[in-house]
């Protein structure tokens, strides 16, 4: 019998060997409708072919008869969930050709629905998967579309993302995690919910023909995915009776007709079993994982299926939900959908966008004239006013038109046709609120941009969509000074119009809204349409975004007038709900204990993440690499060290003064690592070595690297990405932020440093495993009805939050403990973000602009952890840095704090562009200091015990591993760990 690792190996060689999947012939003319689902496309980042781009043939036979039946809240068709499942499935196992006749199952962990792939001919949909590491058997990906002329071809619209894993049927692990869910529920339980009757009290009950017809309202489902036929609600728990005519019962692993059938389950619950308003429905916005049994075989046809789900209400509207598939014949457990996110959404919403975004005409429901259903959100009508306040309010209203009749009849305006130029008031307002995540109507004209999160960061994003949207560009220094929404819309407007616009603008916007407020006080017939905030469970939240909101406009609502920001409006620096109140006390002993397993499993972990080599090669490739860099730049800013002669005097190059310690480190890197020139120490003057320069150029050993190490590959491409910008920054063209977030290519380097590294996904295990362990052992204490409290600080784009979030949704899902978890950073745009791309998934995530640097408010107190990834470093002080840390703990509180302890040169490369990275006046003569060092902080900041992860292999030395710990339990003793042990390799 072959052993688990051998099958993994034996495709993975089969998948180098085989090169490229197979493809269509070229130039061959083909009906579209008898293509496959997807088409190979080819991989994108050869040699290392890592990632490889599939065309979703979106006009094929076989595609529109699943996505035709899925019509959603009665208006029209999207690709359903399952079926973006079973193409990202197949789609692999075309890369592993041998994956099923070698037993490798595959496993969907962190689906996210971020918007739907509707029916619509303008843009081409492709699916992009992209190993994670060598062995190949964990990937990402990601649905994606662009227009088909090719316009948005740098910015795509992402629909869906996730990680699938192949997980050979004898892993040791795999086996032992199942067995977990096999023991967690029992098909008795669930034949016993199908046997109850409507005699028994709180049982609800649909069968028959009238599942579907009760549905159809949310989602209307052809033929084909009718596999449920019987589902029985009782309190938090349903049971489903699922049987699929052998006609529609698909090919491929996942059948995708048939687990369709199997989640409608949870849906059906959610949708009818539920007090949801009728004006509103729940969406499935993703998943957090999707298992089947390890040695389960192909599903047989004609078999019956009992799905038993339970249920979480989240908060009013936000579900999680978790379904066990059992045969019913045997009744062993054969597949589990874990963590089902529900979204509540308005109909009428959710029915705008829908007929929006599908441009194909012949699959809409509804168009032009939807249906205007109650506003289930707003505060219930007003009761008719008494007459006399009906003659004040004629009174007021005729007051107001008279006015208006005055001010037109005083001052005749050019006419828009006359001056060529237009009121993109709307346009812009809409566009703002895409890029913020804020619903448009909440923006008012002299509302701040920061409130909604508009930072120099998030400014340059904003600054590339109006390029996009509206084919301009803006001088910066004008944007920079468009401090609210009124001053942007001139700049944009000038940016477009040029100078001679209507003297009569401000009076048209002023109009406009006297308008509007005619109608703020009453409702039109049909009540109020409105999509509902972020916050409160919404398009936003739901998943669903609009990709082309800059050129939608809204049906009437109420405009908001020129004035603050509106109430209803959350700012950004305070969290988004209140903190919850736990008496939940940690024991210092499982604290310490749940780390110090970490601690020693650090070098068995290193070399399951293939990181225990890189003291002489990798980091020997990354210097070679970054000495070409450097020595281009000074090249190009006038010292020629590549030409220079041994011996020869070389002049130090120009530079702005804020970028003076970043020159001292490049410089220090050319003598110290690169030994290409000596620097006296008396004069300063710089000398020319004998030691030769590289002789190729940076580009040539970048892809020498990219062949020879692609486990490092994303290190030495954000190096290069940023090393070539390097003279740019010294001579003030550009700056870091620019380089590292300013383009598509920048934040999609830097965002895979964060995320995809090896260094720093082994750091995240590590930290994981630690809350794991812990949470293993306030289970067996009893101590699970209280919430644990997590406060993530400098949490910037979100890499920890990738990994802490799924995990503490399993501990909420299996029943270990209730989770509250904190998203903060000093960037407002960055909060906005997280809070886009989380906070739909994660109903327990709370987000609040906060700095590290200062005291955390209140509400950010009385933490049971403190997360903080190399972002304490980049401070002024670390002494008062950690001691506002301390003061978000508990009493029995505890910090993880990820930090670099060894300068490893490409990082200074890279993140010593920004300004941040050099704010450090407490001493230090880097931002990156030794574990000692730390640990003397750390102490006088008022930390007890202090400790780190360590091993034996020559990594823990060389780069100082990849794990800080400082854990504040009062009355332990002060002791001094082993040298830790970082990355050195990840700011946050």
């Amino acid at each position: 019998m072959k052993s688990p690792q051998k099958v993994i190996d034996k495709a993975v060689k089969a998948l180098v060997a085989a090169g490229t999947p197979h493809q269509l012939p070229q130039n061959q003319t083909i009906d579209p409708k008898t293509l496959p689902l997807w088409t190979f496309v080819g991989y994108q980042d050869a040699p290392t072919n890592k990632t490889a781009r599939f065309r979703i043939n979106t006009e094929s036979a076989q595609y529109n008869t699943y996505v035709l039946s899925h019509v959603i809240a009665q208006t029209a068709p999207i690709c359903p969930g399952t079926l973006e499942c079973d193409m990202m499935i197949e789609a692999l196992f075309s890369l592993h050709a041998d994956a099923q006749e070698n037993g490798l199952q595959p496993e969907i962990r962190d689906l996210v629905n971020h918007t739907p792939i509707c029916v619509d001919p303008s843009r081409t949909v492709y699916l992009e998967l992209t190993a994670l590491y060598k062995k190949r058997t964990q990937w990402s990906a990601h649905f994606l579309s662009v227009a088909n002329g090719g316009g948005d071809a740098h910015n795509p619209q992402t629909h869906a993302e996730a990680r699938l894993r192949l997980r050979a049927a004898g892993d040791a692990d795999y086996l032992r995690e199942f067995a977990q869910f096999e023991r967690l529920v029992s098909h008795g339980r669930c034949r016993e919910l199908l046997g109850l009757g409507l005699d028994v009290e709180g049982v609800e009950v649909l069968q028959g023909r009238g599942v579907y017809r009760a549905f159809d309202p949310v989602v209307e489902y052809g033929e084909v995915y009718r596999g449920v036929r019987y589902l029985v609600g009782r309190g938090n728990e349903c049971a489903g009776h699922v049987q699929l005519p052998a006609r529609h019962r698909g090919d491929t692993w996942l059948d995708v007709a048939l687990s369709d059938s199997f989640s409608q389950v949870g849906g059906l619950w959610v949708n009818l079993m539920t007090d949801v308003p009728p004006g509103d429905m729940y969406i499935a916005t993703g998943c957090e994982v999707t298992m089947r049994a390890p040695r389960a075989t192909a599903r047989g046809e004609g078999d019956v299926w009992h799905v038993y789900g339970r249920h979480a209400r989240q908060s009013d509207k936000a579900y999680t939900t978790d379904l066990f598939v059992f045969d019913a014949a045997t009744g062993s457990l054969v597949e589990v959908m874990l963590g089902l996110q529900y979204g509540r959404v308005a109909k009428a919403s959710m029915s705008r966008m829908l007929a929006r975004m599908t441009t194909d005409e012949t699959v809409v429901r509804t168009k032009a004239s939807l249906p205007q259903l109650p506003a289930t959100n707003s505060s219930p009508p007003a009761t008719a006013p008494a007459p006399a306040m009906a003659v004040v309010e004629a009174s007021r209203n005729s007051k107001k038109r008279s006015k208006k009749t005055e001010k037109k009849e005083a001052k005749p305006k050019k006419t828009q046709k006359d001056s060529g130029w237009r009121d993109i008031t709307e346009e812009v307002r809409n566009l703002v609120a895409h890029v913020s995540g804020i619903e448009a109507s909440e923006i008012g004209l002299d509302s701040e941009m920061a409130d909604f999160g508009i930072d120099s960061l998030m400014g340059m994003e904003l600054g590339r969509e109006v390029e996009l949207t509206f084919k301009c560009k803006l001088d910066q220094a004008e944007q920079m000074e468009a401090t609210s929404l009124r001053k942007f819309v001139a700049v944009v407007a000038k940016a477009l119009f040029g100078t001679d616009q209507p003297a009569e603008v401000e009076d048209e916007a002023s109009e406009a809204e006297d308008e509007d407020d005619d109608d703020s006080s009453s409702t039109g017939e049909g009540g109020t349409w409105s999509e509902p905030s972020q916050e409160d469970g919404s398009k936003e939240s739901s998943g669903l975004q609009t990709p082309d909101s800059s050129s939608y406009t809204p049906p009437p609502e109420k405009a908001q007038k020129a004035g603050p920001v509106p109430g209803n409006l959350k700012p950004l620096n305070a969290p988004t709900a209140p903190p919850a109140v736990s008496n939940l006390v940690l024991s210092p002993a499982d604290v310490l204990a749940a780390f110090g397993e970490v601690k020693m499993a650090t070098d068995s972990l290193m070399r399951e993440y293939e990181i225990d080599k890189t003291e002489r090669t990798l980091l020997a490739g990354s210097n070679r690499l970054c000495a070409a860099l450097v020595v281009e730049a000074l090249d190009e800013l006038g010292c020629p060290i590549g030409t220079a002669a041994a011996g020869q005097p070389l002049e130090r190059v120009p530079f702005l003064p804020q970028h003076g310690r970043l020159m001292q480190c490049v410089y220090e890197f050319l003598e110290r690592d690169a030994r290409l020139i000596d620097i006296d120490v008396a004069s300063g003057q710089l000398t020319r070595t004998h030691v030769a320069a590289p002789r190729k150029t940076s580009q040539a050993i970048l892809e020498d690297l990219l062949t020879s190490q692609p486990e490092f590959a994303v290190a030495n491409r954000l190096a290069y990405h940023a090393g070539k910008q390097l003279a740019g920054v010294l001579s003030g063209k550009t700056d870091g932020i620019r380089v590292l977030f300013g383009s598509p290519e920048g934040r999609e380097v830097t965002a895979a440093m964060y995320c995809e590294h090896p260094f720093n996904r082994m750091s995240y295990r590590q930290m994981s495993d630690v809350v794991e362990g812990l949470a293993e052992r306030i289970q067996s204490r009893g101590g699970t009805g209280e919430t644990f409290k997590v406060l993530e600080m400098g949490a910037g784009t979100g890499g920890t939050t990738l990994v802490m979030a799924p995990l503490l949704a399993s501990l909420e899902a299996r029943g270990i403990m209730r989770v509250e978890y904190t998203f903060t950073d000093l960037s407002p745009s960055l909060v906005a973000n997280a809070r886009r791309r989380f906070g739909k998934m994660y109903p327990f995530m709370r987000f609040a602009v906060h700095d590290i640097e200062k005291s955390p408010a209140e509400e950010l107190r009385g933490q049971h952890l403190v997360l903080a990834s190399n972002a304490i470093h980049a401070t002024h002080n670390l002494v008062v840095s950690a001691s506002n840390v301390r003061q978000a703990l508990r009493p029995d509180g505890f910090v993880m704090i990820l930090e670099m302890t060894e300068v490893v040169p490409f990082i200074d490369l890279v993140f010593g562009l920004l300004e941040g990275w050099w704010l450090f006046d407490d001493g230090r003569n880097h931002a990156v200091v030794p574990a000692e060092h730390w640990e003397r902080e750390l102490h006088t900041a008022g930390f007890g015990h202090v400790d780190w992860t360590d091993g034996n292999l020559p990594e823990n030395a060389v780069q100082k591993g990849h794990f800080r710990d400082g854990f504040r339990t009062p009355g332990s003793s002060p002791t001094k760990g082993r040298p830790g042990a970082n990355d050195g390799t990840r700011p946050r």
